[in-house]
């Protein structure tokens, strides 16, 4: 008896492995969920060069990457947005903020993990304790004045849209 119910067992988790594999794979194919994701990322860093805590708090949820920091409280997530924008008053601040944004490639998890530029880095940590299979990872060009920095935006795939749940430049 107990062998079967192993065997039952162990056919469903393979079943459930295949399943999100094929989900993950798909997702490029999947137009609609790909709009979803873009269209969250660059509504995000529209309202985060805004330097608005109030705004960008309506965009997040947490467990939150903070650049190297998992940030598992709202209010110290939302100390961070009000410290970190209080500091933007430099003419170089403002000047990012009108920088070309360019969304460069959207990631599953899984690709992002067999991507050689992050494999096995701290980074590919760091997302993964924030995001499950269905998760994003966007990676954005901000190019200004010849020059461009990388950043990464972690999507979290609702039911009912998405959320922000973590950034890395």
């Amino acid at each position: 008896m107990n062998t079967r119910r192993l065997l039952v067992t162990s056919i469903f988790i393979v079943i459930v492995v295949i399943a999100t594999s094929n989900r993950q794979e798909t997702f490029a194919q999947n137009p609609q969920e790909y709009a979803v994701v873009q269209d969250e990322a660059k509504r995000f860093l529209t309202v985060f060069f805004k330097w608005n805590t109030d705004e960008v708090m309506k965009l997040v949820d947490v467990p939150f990457l903070f650049d190297t920091e998992i940030v598992r409280d709202k209010n110290k997530l939302k100390n961070l947005f009000t410290e970190t924008f209080s500091e933007k008053t430099t003419p170089k601040d403002k000047a990012q903020a009108q920088a070309k944004r360019h969304i460069r490639k959207i990631y599953t998890l899984r690709q992002f993990a067999e991507d050689k530029k992050f494999a096995g880095t701290i980074v590919l940590q760091l997302f993964s304790k924030v995001l499950d299979n269905d998760g994003r990872i966007v990676l954005i060009e901000l190019e200004l004045d010849g020059d461009s920095q990388g950043i990464l935006i972690a999507v979290r795939l609702k039911k009912d849209g998405a959320k922000i749940v973590g950034f890395n430049d």
